[in-house]
């Protein structure tokens, strides 16, 4: 199928979450909705049938539906995105200035055959039914540094969000993005994801062990640490689990005082703080949080009372409304009227929808963040 009046543009570019060399991983639209509509995934080496059937199964389950899916043959970029018209010099001199020599000979070396696989782009419009919004994801056949280079306009502009996770060379925090970056004339994400898959993994690029997850480079700060990161397998059985991290500068600044002023009550409060069991309001509160933590919380101190998301929740629980509503049954069936110190179990783009279902509950709450970036959109007035 041919394009019409289909294309990606700089202003989808620069709302939109960048991923290179994807495979089949949904994490992404998971936890990313809450700061882009669109997620644009460049992928070499793959099948579009296997695309299309992992992605159709995946994104018509659970908290997805797929509204709308599109397929082009014959995927040219001059069909598809917004160019300038340097592009093709900047495709030309990019590299060389940002890679070593022995980084660009295995760069060209190892997608040179690329070229004569098939092109396509997949087009999938997937409502996210929990927030009730449409995300749009495009799917396309594109090698991740030179997909960069054309959509950025040669570092002009940046996605909102960056991934590079198991590409084996960009997700380096020294390596050739941070490079770019270290230049202030281009243009820089808010976040920068890097991540690996952990099992035995070294880089190809220089045979330099793993340092993805590193607070090196331009993105030094990490500020998300994700959990449950499962990717699906190119032979289609069973999933694999990556190691992710969100990075930003150091001249990043999130003013958190939107959190206390909008969104904090008489009832119901927030705070941003690491797990801290000296803190009293750990054993003068009733606590909810994951397994693994209230544990470790409860052998350090045994006057903790508690509970784990994982005994309210069962497999399909998989958005924040339906836990706060288990949870409120819970409290009730048991007679619990303590204060509640809460540490969420949903993901990074829920929450507004957290906070609207955590004024259903009687108690007192106070909801604790690990960082203000696991709930941006909290920061985020109309």
């Amino acid at each position: 199928m041919k394009p019409k009046n289909m294309i990606v543009s700089t202003e989808m570019f620069t709302n939109s979450f960048y991923y290179p060399a994807p495979g089949f991983d949904i994490q992404p639209l998971k936890r990313f909705t809450h700061l882009c509509d669109n997620f644009l995934y460049a992928n070499l080496f793959i099948n579009k049938e296997d695309v299309l059937k992992w992605y159709t199964r995946e994104l018509n389950s659970g908290d997805f539906e797929i509204l709308e899916t599109t397929t082009y043959d014959d995927f040219r970029e001059e069909d598809f995105f917004e160019l300038d018209n340097n592009y093709r010099q900047h495709l030309a001199n990019w590299p060389r200035l940002y890679m070593q020599k022995n980084e660009l000979s295995d760069y060209l070396q190892t997608f040179e055959p690329a070229h004569q696989l098939p092109q396509f782009l997949i087009h999938f419009r997937v409502k996210r039914k929990s927030l009730d919004k449409v995300i749009n994801l495009y799917y396309f056949t594109g090698e991740g540094i030179a997909s960069y280079i054309v959509l950025s306009k040669n570092g002009e502009y940046a996605p909102r969000v960056l991934g590079t996770i198991q590409t084996g060379m960009m997700e380096r925090p020294t390596g050739i993005m941070n490079n770019f970056y270290s230049n202030e004339n281009n243009a820089r994400p808010l976040l920068w994801l890097r991540g690996f898959e952990p099992d035995g993994y070294f880089y190809g690029f220089g045979g330099n062990d793993n340092d993805a997850l590193e607070n090196l480079g331009v993105f030094s700060m990490k500020v998300i640490d994700f959990s449950s990161w499962r990717c699906g397998r190119y032979n289609d059985y069973g999933d694999t689990r990556r190691y992710v991290k969100a990075f930003i500068t150091e001249t990043q600044n999130l003013n958190i005082h939107n959190l206390s002023n909008n969104y904090s009550s008489e009832n119901h409060t927030y705070r941003i703080e690491r797990i801290n069991p000296d803190n009293e309001a750990y054993t003068n509160n009733f606590v909810v949080c994951g397994a693994h933590h209230l544990n470790q919380l409860m052998q350090i101190n045994n006057q903790i009372n508690g509970v784990a998301w994982e005994n309210l929740l069962d497999y399909n629980t998989n958005c924040a409304s339906m836990q706060i509503e288990r949870l409120q049954n819970y409290l009730e069936a048991n007679n619990i009227t303590e204060n509640l110190l809460i540490f969420p179990h949903c993901t990074e783009d829920e929450g507004k929808l957290y906070h609207e279902s955590i004024l259903t509950i009687k108690n007192r709450t106070e909801t604790v963040l690990s960082s203000p970036y696991d709930f941006f959109d909290l920061f985020v007035t109309e």
